[in-house]
């Protein structure tokens, strides 16, 4: 959400297991147990597909509620 950039993502472990518990995601159909750079760019794109250009707002959110 720095510099203008609503889009972006920060991604990390909770993030990835929020995906996961709560919107199911799966990296290729699978649960992984750890995060690599793939799994990293995929959960920023599957956020960034659900909530477009403001996923950045949207992912704080996530720790609010």
């Amino acid at each position: 959400m720095s510099l203008d950039q609503a889009s972006a993502v920060p991604v990390d472990t909770h993030v990835y297991q929020i995906a996961m518990r709560d919107y199911k995601f799966r990296y290729k159909g699978k649960k992984v147990s750890s995060m690599t750079k793939d799994i990293y760019n995929a959960v920023g794109d599957f956020f960034r597909s659900l909530w477009g250009d403001y996923a950045g707002w949207a992912h704080s959110v996530l720790f609010f509620v």
